[in-house]
């Protein structure tokens, strides 16, 4: 099931460290969800933390990116394969 949903994006930078921040029209979402988001071209899982409401219906999360296992594929097997 897909469902699309539109959010803003937004990041901190301090001296040594980036945030970055998220906010999502939606009460369901809670602290430790995973979400897909899609960035022009590019899809990736993000993980969300620090549940914050941020006015009625609008919720702040912190967002961290996770990298994803991307299976190896395989080459064709040359010759025969005998049991």
């Amino acid at each position: 099931m897909q469902n699309e949903k539109k959010a803003l994006l937004y990041g901190i930078k301090s001296q040594n460290e980036e945030r970055s921040f998220i906010i999502l029209e939606s009460f369901m979402i809670k602290d430790g969800d995973i979400l897909r988001m899609n960035m022009g071209t590019e899809s990736f899982p993000i993980i969300l933390i620090g549940r914050k409401n941020i006015g009625l219906g609008y919720w702040q999360f912190e967002c961290r990116r996770i990298l994803e296992d991307i299976p190896q594929v395989q080459g064709k097997k040359k010759g025969y394969d005998f049991i």
